[in-house]
Parts: structure tokens; C-alpha cells; sequence
């Protein structure tokens, strides 16, 4: 199971990272952030340690406070900005193939996971 998760922690290490070097670069306490965008210093702790999860609503919230500074696509899908030559170049089919790569590699990893559990049932009879 634990390695089942590890691609969306790597995952919500970058998003904590981008929102992290963002208030590191624009001089803003965490408290200050979390009051910007109506949440709890508590819950924007918990995002950045990958405790709670990014809602789209948030990220939202975070790309108006940081006024585009962070995209709210990178918060919900931080594998996207490497689809992005720069922020002002996308490229319109990255973002499909991003999206086809993503589930590819979810179905490997939960055929394998499957098929791990049921060599484990039928060689241990639980």
C-alpha cells in the first residue's frame, strides 16, 4: 500500500514546494497566507506537510491571493508544469497526454498492487 501512495506524495511535496517558495520569495508569513485565503494557519501547515489534501476551491483561492503567481493547475496537478514550455507558451496537448501518462501509470501501479494481494491471498488462504 505504502508504495501505492508514494507518487501522490512526491506529488504533494512539489505542490508545498511551489506554494512554499512563494512565500519565502514574497517576504509572506504563513499566518498572513492562511488569513488571505480563509483558512486556518493549522490547514495550510497540514496542506504543505501533505496531511490535507489541495481542493480545487483552494487552489483557486491560492492563484487570486498570489495574483497568478501560483497557478491553480500546478496545486492540483503539480506534474502539469513540466507540460508548460514557460507560463505564457502552453502547449494544448501536453496537458491530454500529461492526463494519459497519469492514469497509465495509477492502473500499472493498481494491477500490480492486485496482483501482489492476490498471489499473497491464494499463497496464504487470506
Amino acid at each position: 500500500m505504502i508504495k501505492l501512495l508514494i507518487p501522490f506524495i512526491k506529488k504533494g511535496l512539489r505542490m508545498s514546494q511551489k506554494i512554499n517558495d512563494y512565500l519565502e520569495r514574497e517576504g509572506i508569513t504563513k499566518t498572513a497566507f492562511s488569513k488571505k485565503i480563509g483558512i486556518r494557519k493549522q490547514r495550510l501547515n497540514d496542506l504543505l506537510l501533505g496531511k490535507k489534501t489541495m481542493t480545487p476551491d483552494l487552489a483557486e483561492k491560492i492563484e487570486k491571493a498570489s495574483k497568478g503567481k501560483i497557478k491553480k493547475e500546478h496545486l492540483v496537478f503539480p506534474d502539469l508544469a513540466s507540460c508548460e514550455k514557460n507560463e505564457s507558451d502552453r502547449d494544448p496537448f501536453a496537458f491530454n497526454t500529461f492526463i494519459k501518462e497519469e492514469v497509465s501509470e495509477i492502473r500499472k501501479m493498481l494491477t500490480d498492487q492486485h496482483s501482489k494481494l492476490t498471489e499473497h491471498i491464494l499463497k496464504n488462504g487470506k
